[in-house]
């Protein structure tokens, strides 16, 4: 149960830009924000964008590609899009599913659906051992931590696999596979997707034919020391979930 009241707490774990900026603060590694999107709100130094022309502008002409383009606000993954290039020539965006959407329409849509504002980020990659079995598709490992006394430890560990009927690595999706993840060796154990009667196992990639039971993930002691480290930093609430990325450099929530 939560210690005390958690309700000023929750509201900055459920903000997009101030979660990581204050985690950032105290060392952990995370994602580098290029821009946010937003009608009412500031950022400090991170560019914030308030029209559609100026979403437009840094697109074609400043953004670092590729691009993560995901909600300020809310965990569930809705409008979540990663974007590779701009074709300057066809005014167009490629996807990394690799669809391609008109940069004007895709600007309308940002500022006129998603009030709540986008927040535009570098691309994550997957470390290379990574790659081969999951592709370029990012998954993370949700790693599951309780607090005891004075310490945090691990519950548990999942590999979230995306996969082509699943448009992100979002649980809340029906197409998502699970691999659970053993905290001593680091590898990849039963893998399955959906719940009850309709579960199904799984032993390969449903793209890449890699099998992933046996698996190991790399830097699985760092990632795992990296989640009970950020719990005692939220020390009011006793069970808290992380999602974890591998990348080269470091381990980044």
């Amino acid at each position: 149960m939560p210690r005390g009241d958690t309700t000023a707490t929750r509201s900055v774990m459920a903000d997009n830009m101030l979660f990581t900026s204050i985690i950032a603060q105290m060392g952990f590694c995370t994602t580098q924000t290029q821009t946010v999107t937003s009608q009412d709100r500031g950022h400090g130094e991170v560019p914030t964008l308030r029209r559609p022309e100026d979403f437009i502008d840094l697109l074609a002409k400043k953004a670092a590609w590729p691009l993560s383009c995901e909600p300020e606000a809310g965990s569930l993954r809705i409008a979540t899009v990663r974007l590779e290039s701009y074709d300057p020539a066809a005014c167009e965006l490629g996807t990394l599913a690799g669809s391609r959407v008109g940069i004007y329409s895709f600007a309308k849509q940002v500022f006129f659906e998603y009030r709540g504002g986008l927040v535009l980020r570098s691309a994550i990659e997957h470390h290379e051992e990574i790659v081969e079995p999951l592709g370029s598709v990012v998954g993370c490992v949700r790693v599951l931590t309780i607090l005891r006394s004075k310490d945090a430890e691990v519950l548990y560990g999942l590999w979230k696999i995306p996969s082509p009927d699943a448009m992100t690595e979002s649980s809340s999706q029906d197409g998502t596979r699970l691999a659970a993840l053993d905290r001593r060796s680091g590898k990849l154990l039963r893998c399955r997707r959906g719940n009850g009667p309709n579960q199904e196992e799984f032993t390969v990639h449903p793209m890449t034919e890699v099998a992933l039971e046996g698996m190991t993930i790399p830097s699985c002691e760092e990632v795992l020391d990296a989640a009970t480290k950020a719990n005692r930093v939220f020390a009011r609430f006793d069970v808290l979930g992380w999602d974890i990325c591998i990348t080269p450099p470091a381990q980044q929530f």
